[in-house]
């Protein structure tokens, strides 16, 4: 069920039930109602319903947006850790620079490298390579330290630093897996699958149809599920965090 949450087909085949919903409702109040001349009238809980699934909606739309925040943020955080151990690198010698600017170059290469790998396949994988990379700079940061290269506060510094950086590309990968539970997903989908149907059967009993109201809650429920379905995600749809920061600081390193 998840996968299919997060295929491509999710947004065009609930786009279409969704449309179904609401002409189901709309011909069952005109063939078993209107049409007999069966009478039918609100009872006021109508609104309820609606207000109460417009509730729910929204919570599950506001936590998604803050679960996509939270990945920006975390990214963030984790260029910063990167930048200080560079910026530190440049009041050293000159070979403690090459040593910190090769390897974090490496880093943020394979981590953009493995980003984009990511939006390719739409799957998410955990990156061995980083791992790698940072077990290689920590060994260097190690040997300089034992040969005097740098300070113990240097030393302290870096591995600060580092093991910050390392704790925050975990924390990444697992937000990126991170997603709104199935069981909420389905009452938001199924929920909108009967208010679109209570939708049609209240607009059928009008004699001049007017299909305003069902077009504007086709398209703010379906835009809202489908924005839900994208934040989260980060590697399918149109809404994902933003990776500028790494982009930039690689650019910056290298020159």
């Amino acid at each position: 069920m998840q996968l299919f949450f997060e295929s491509g087909w999710f947004t065009i085949v609930y786009s279409l039930l969704l449309l179904l919903s609401i002409a189901g409702g709309y011909i069952l109040a005109r063939s078993q109602y209107l049409k007999k001349q069966k009478a039918w009238k609100p009872s006021g809980t109508e609104n309820a319903i609606i207000g109460f699934y417009s509730l729910l909606l929204s919570f599950a739309l506001l936590s998604s947006g803050n679960a996509n925040k939270e990945r920006t943020n975390l990214i963030h955080q984790h260029a910063d850790a990167l930048g200080a151990i560079y910026r530190e690198s440049t009041l050293s010698t000159d070979s403690v620079t090459e040593v910190v600017r090769e390897r974090l170059v490496a880093i943020l290469t394979t981590k953009l490298e493995s980003i984009n790998q990511k939006v390719k396949d739409e799957d998410i994988v955990s990156d061995t390579k980083t791992d790698s990379l940072y077990g290689k700079l920590h060994a260097d940061i190690k040997q300089m330290a034992r040969r005097k290269v740098i300070t113990p506060d240097e030393n302290r510094f870096y591995i600060d630093k580092l093991n910050t950086a390392i704790a925050l590309d975990y924390r990444i990968q697992y937000s990126e897996l991170e997603r709104t539970p199935i069981t909420i997903m389905i009452l938001l989908i199924g929920g909108s699958f009967l208010i679109g149907i209570l939708i049609g059967f209240t607009n059928g009993f009008n004699e001049e149809h007017h299909f305003l109201i069902p077009f504007i809650f086709f398209v703010l429920t379906s835009l809202t599920v489908i924005s839900i379905r994208d934040l989260d995600n980060p590697t399918v749809g149109w809404i994902r965090p933003s990776y500028k920061n790494y982009e930039n600081m690689l650019m910056d390193i290298k020159n």
